[in-house]
């Protein structure tokens, strides 16, 4: 478990653009289809290629998950990522956490295409103004009593009214808890995207006997 974090939000904040921002095509490109035998059957370096887009510019989680291999189906895979990003050292969970865009960036063309995706069903990739001053008064003040952005699975909601309330609610928590929250929604943002791309027939069921030889479970190093 998370012991409890003191730090110091001092991180200081530039301006973003509030007027009408230029607009950012959403990535069109076909998402890569794997399946579970693959990725238990595959080099390391591969399978850790394939599963890596399922985490925000995380790698190495990646590779510790797939450490666990062999896998039988995604919700042995998605216990896996669960118990993995849990166990986490305070300071790999805060690089973990800040290695995701906070909501309505200004560069929203630097995010993954996976974050443009997500954050654009809901207008984040060129939102209103008024909502582009809102989220920068909300990620300042998030950032300053946390260390980290705020982090949520954007797949939950329909609403920008329903993300502001989640966000308000969680600027006031302490930091422990809030890390907890945040690790949270890291896992239900990957268990998302884990099920957006493996193949439909082996979603939640058992996969064939991989040829591999099991891989001991390790936490990922402190």
């Amino acid at each position: 478990m998370l012991t409890s974090i003191e730090m110091e939000g001092n991180a200081a904040f530039g301006l973003r653009f509030l007027g009408q921002a230029q607009e950012h095509p959403m990535p069109n490109c076909t998402k890569n289809i794997i399946s579970i035998d693959a990725l238990n059957n595959a080099p390391m370096a591969e399978a850790c290629e394939l599963l890596a887009p399922i985490f925000e510019r995380s790698p190495w989680l990646a590779n510790a998950i797939v450490q666990g291999r062999p896998f039988f189906s995604t919700t042995e895979l998605g216990d896996r990522i669960r118990e993995t990003i849990f166990s986490l050292s305070e300071q790999d969970a805060l690089i973990l956490l800040n290695a995701h865009p906070e909501l309505a960036p200004s560069s929203p063309e630097t995010m993954t295409d996976a974050s443009q995706s997500e954050q654009g069903r809901l207008g984040l990739i060129t939102p209103k103004p008024d909502i582009a001053r809102r989220l920068i008064d909300l990620n300042a003040a998030y950032r300053a009593r946390h260390g980290f952005p705020f982090v949520t699975a954007l797949h939950k909601f329909q609403t920008m009214d329903a993300v502001f309330a989640q966000f308000e609610h969680r600027l006031n928590a302490d930091t422990p808890t809030e890390m907890r929250s945040a690790l949270g929604e890291v896992v239900s943002v990957a268990t998302q995207r884990l099920d957006d791309v493996v193949e439909a027939g082996q979603r939640g069921v058992n996969c064939a006997q991989p040829t591999i030889a099991p891989t001991h479970s390790r936490k990922v190093a402190q």
